[in-house]
């Protein structure tokens, strides 16, 4: 609750669509208005203070524990139509309790950015539970059936709708929504396609949206810009196949996380490897999941349905689109509460329930496991909370889990922002970082133009011109815009001024003028000073850095 802006979340602060909710602003953001939205009522009601985002984004949390508990609770009574309520209600309280509770589900929840993660999952719980009150009969409401409920299921199935429209709207994990509808109407409603056929007209509007939604994302998915985008398919160093050949590796770090929550990262660094064998091991890795979803669904339809669903979720980061990182633990929030129902549920399932007053084994088994993980996912959950309180802690545990990870080492290393601070641990950090980036032949998006021209602006500040000199030279080939180009030429003219290199400094002068608008007055300052200092035949002043 006291934590700050932090790394992403100052784009919201940046962002002046959302400083106005009733400007309406913030629905002219394509992707994600919804949570759009939320972060414009939060700024204009209660300003740029941290807390009340917070405060939002755990209301989210707890709703959508509230809401996994209602869910998991009507699908066992769907799926078991001879179970008690009272099981099927202390299953769903368990797994609800241990969800919210879990460390991994942190980042969507603290990190104010990651609120479209939360809203789009709780959204995606609020569909399934209205189409399940709009199509699904319990044993109980069959028994209770009459004629005031007649039309019921409509309401339920244009709510459904709605907050499936919502989930659209709030993050792009929802592209599968309209297929875990459908696996979820087979496995606890229908029990077969065939009866699914008489609600066509509901799945065309459920499916509507992603004909915009593909209209909206692809551009951006095809792009060239690879000095900015950090999802397409032309990212250097990747490929879709070497991609899909990664996420298995992902998907068991993500499940030893799931029962084993140490060590967690906010920033992996992990890449796609090129080297064949271990691609090899990637495509076993596709084969044995296929395999034991198959295996699982003649034997439990209701469990595959969990793992299939958590899978679809992560499948728009996770299959053949490649993404700058191939890993990050937001994207969890809904999976893991795939995982921990399937879980809980198989445990509190496997033998009778006799009555409420004598707690039978499966009760008892389940109490049992809330007694164990209570406590120590209590105590790491407050644990990875406290570290989110500090950017510095967290880049530093992050160096700590993975020491290869470049963009980790830089960013720990902080900035240099007056004399008084050393410069030289910033510089061996980006010395560091660019040859790890080297190494490994791949950079994250814009990383090799901004690390070295942070190199060269560090040299360049601490009157290190000449060394600074090939970093700008290297910084110029990797730039991609006219604004960086012109600077670049720019610091290189006073290099050279200042060397007493007039003619290269006269051309690079020259270049800048001609360049960006946007710096000129500063160049004509510097310049006329240089042209002054010609003329009189003076050494050339060092102290002349606007």
């Amino acid at each position: 609750m006291g934590g700050e802006f932090i790394f992403d979340d100052n784009t919201l602060l940046q962002n002046p669509s959302l400083r106005d909710f009733f400007g309406y602003e913030w629905f002219r953001i394509k992707h994600r208005p919804v949570v759009a939205a939320t972060f414009a009522a939060n700024f204009s009601f209660v300003g740029e203070e941290p807390l009340s985002f917070h405060v939002v984004n755990i209301a989210v949390h707890v709703a959508s524990v509230g809401c996994l508990f209602f869910l998991i609770e009507r699908s066992l009574l769907l799926y078991r139509p001879e179970l008690p309520n009272v099981q099927a209600q202390i299953i769903g309280l368990i797994a609800a309790m241990i969800w919210g509770l879990h460390p991994l589900s942190t980042a969507a929840v603290v990190y104010i950015v990651q609120r479209s993660e939360a809203m789009a999952s709780l959204f995606i719980m609020m569909t399934l539970f209205s189409w399940s009150k709009a199509f699904g009969r319990t044993s109980n409401e069959q028994l209770n059936v009459s004629h005031e409920t007649s039309n019921s299921h409509v309401w339920w199935a244009i709510i459904s709708i709605g907050t499936a429209y919502l989930a659209y709207g709030s993050k792009e994990l929802s592209a599968g929504l309209c297929g875990i509808v459908m696996l979820y109407d087979r496995t606890f409603i229908a029990k077969a396609w065939r009866p699914m056929s008489s609600r066509w007209q509901w799945y065309l509007l459920l499916a509507l949206p992603l004909a915009i939604g593909c209209y909206l994302l692809l551009p951006g998915m095809l792009s060239t810009d690879v000095g900015r985008n950090t999802v397409g398919f032309h990212l250097p160093g990747m490929t879709p196949w070497s991609y899909l050949m990664s996420q298995p590796f992902v998907f068991f770090q993500y499940l030893k996380l799931t029962f084993l929550p140490i060590n967690q990262s906010l920033d992996y660094g992990w890449l796609p490897s090129k080297d064949w064998r271990v691609q090899a091991f990637g495509l076993l890795g596709w084969l044995l999941i296929i395999c034991a979803a198959i295996t699982l669904w003649r034997r439990s339809r209701g469990l595959v349905f969990c793992l299939v669903a958590a899978m679809i979720v992560l499948a728009p980061t996770s299959t053949i689109v490649p993404l700058q990182d191939i890993i990050f633990e937001h994207r969890m929030y809904f999976p893991l509460a795939c995982f921990v129902a399937a879980f809980v549920s198989w445990l509190g399932l496997r033998s009778k329930y006799s009555c409420p007053i004598n707690v039978d084994r499966p009760a008892f088994q389940s109490w049992h496991l809330v007694g164990l993980l209570f406590i120590p996912l209590s105590i790491l959950s407050i644990n990875r909370n406290m570290e989110w309180w500090s950017v510095q802690g967290m880049y530093e545990n992050d160096v700590r889990n993975n020491p290869n990870n470049p963009r980790a080492i830089v960013a720990a290393a902080g900035a240099v922002e007056d004399d008084s601070v050393d410069p030289e641990p910033t510089l061996q950090s980006l010395r560091k970082a660019i040859k790890i980036s080297n190494d490994r032949g791949y950079f994250y998006a814009g990383t090799d133009y901004k690390w070295t021209r942070y190199l060269a602006d560090i040299l360049f500040l601490t009157r290190r011109g000449n060394e600074a000199k090939p970093h700008y030279e290297a910084a110029l080939k990797m730039s991609y815009d006219d604004l960086q180009r012109t600077e670049i030429l720019f610091q290189l003219a006073m290099i050279a001024s200042m060397d007493g290199r007039n003619a290269e400094a006269e051309r690079l002068f020259q270049e800048s003028l001609a360049g960006h608008p946007q710096i000129r007055k500063d160049v004509e300052t510097v310049y006329a000073e240089h042209r002054r200092r010609l003329t009189v035949k003076e050494t050339p002043v060092r102290e002349v850095i606007p």
